[in-house]
């Protein structure tokens, strides 16, 4: 039987490939550790303390929307879509608001009778959504998370709160719209 001996080049060798899986498999720990940790932003970091109504373009229809024991919300009535994916909506919480808002787009899905007829509709599928904003604040751009394909689009906007208080919701609304490229 013949014996076999270790070279320097071997052991060289060994604790290279050795080093190099550790440095790999310790990178890939703190990548997972870091993606773990991160938090999505809660406030939108858009948001503008103020109204927008000194800045609304030409045209623009800018209303306050009351739902009682909720909140008032003021936005764009009938919002434009640049690029395809921005939507300028100018959502704006009043400073008498007690909750955070935020606004969340949806398509409109019809329900029809045999004929054809609108029956009723519901919010669908989700196009996109701002961060929270804090009483006294606006929002003028909301980005889509992907382009429209039509030139108008119904749509429902839901404002949904967050309770500053105790983290609660104290209840959502919709505003029905239309988007126009």
């Amino acid at each position: 039987m013949k014996k076999q001996t270790l070279c320097y080049t071997s052991i060289k060798r060994i604790v290279l490939f050795s080093l190099i899986a550790a440095l790999v498999i310790a990178a890939a720990v703190a990548a997972f550790v870091m993606l773990v940790s991160i938090e999505p932003a809660f406030f939108d970091e858009n948001a503008v303390v103020g109204s927008p109504t000194e800045i609304l373009p030409d045209g623009a229809t800018y209303k306050l929307f009351q739902a009682e024991g909720i909140c008032d919300a003021a936005l764009c009535e009938l919002p434009k879509v640049t690029d395809g994916k921005d939507v300028h909506l100018y959502l704006t919480s009043p400073e008498t608001n007690s909750v955070y808002i935020r606004a969340e787009i949806y398509t409109v899905a019809f329900v029809r009778d045999a004929s054809g007829n609108v029956t009723d509709y519901y919010h669908d599928e989700l196009l996109g959504r701002t961060n929270f904003i804090r009483p006294g604040e606006y929002v003028e751009t909301l980005t889509l998370d992907d382009k429209l394909g039509e030139d108008e689009t119904y749509a429902m906007i839901k404002i949904a709160t967050y309770n500053i208080d105790d983290g609660t919701s104290n209840g959502t609304f919709f505003v029905n719209t239309i988007l126009y490229k």
